[in-house]
C-alpha cells in the first residue's frame, strides 16, 4: 500500500530548512539543504509509521474496534477507558 502525503518545507531562521508533514503528528525535521531535509523527513516518516503500527494492537469491544494502547511517540488516540460493566 503507498501513501501520498505533503511535504512542506520553510527556511529555518538559523539556516537550513524545516520540513514537516501536517498530515502526520511529530513528522518534523530539519536539514541543511532542502535534498538533505526530505531524506530526514522520509527517515522520520518511516520510523513514525512503523512506529505507530506497531503499538497498536486492535480489539473489538461492543462492536467499535479501539486501540488497546497509545503509541509510545505521543502520537494518535488518547486510551480509552473499559466501559463500566453492570452486574
Amino acid at each position: 500500500m503507498t501513501n501520498t502525503f505533503t511535504a512542506v518545507y520553510q527556511p529555518a531562521e538559523e539556516g537550513g530548512f524545516i520540513a514537516f508533514v501536517e498530515e502526520i503528528p511529530g513528522a518534523i525535521t530539519q536539514g541543511e539543504t532542502i535534498e538533505e531535509a526530505r531524506a530526514n523527513l522520509q527517515d522520520a516518516i518511516q520510523l513514525l509509521l512503523e512506529a505507530n503500527r506497531s503499538s497498536f494492537v486492535v480489539s473489538r469491544i461492543g462492536g467499535v474496534a479501539r486501540p488497546d494502547r497509545v503509541p509510545t511517540l505521543g502520537i494518535g488516540p488518547k486510551p480509552v477507558d473499559e466501559p463500566s460493566r453492570r452486574e
